[in-house]
């Protein structure tokens, strides 16, 4: 995600990427957290949306997935 947002702000116009190619890499990135949300948290059913697996947990209540992003790779980590 933070790669996608370094090209969106490219200095020219040209070396930004077209708005299709974002929506598209965005929903990737919204499915893949999702994926990763439901894989990790086994209580949550299936019906519930990403952001409820946040909501409700006292402990954790207003965390936040972690991204971790180098020149190799780009990792989400569940809170």
């Amino acid at each position: 995600m933070l790669r996608l947002a370094r090209e969106c702000v490219a200095p020219t116009r040209g070396t930004r990427p077209a708005m299709k190619e974002c929506v598209e890499k965005l929903w990737g990135i919204r499915r893949d957290m999702k994926e990763t949300i439901l894989v990790s948290s086994p209580s949550v059913s299936s019906s519930s949306s990403a952001t409820h697996s946040f909501i409700g947990r006292d402990s954790d209540r207003y965390a936040l997935p972690k991204i971790i992003d180098d020149e190799n790779s780009t990792e989400l980590l569940s809170p």
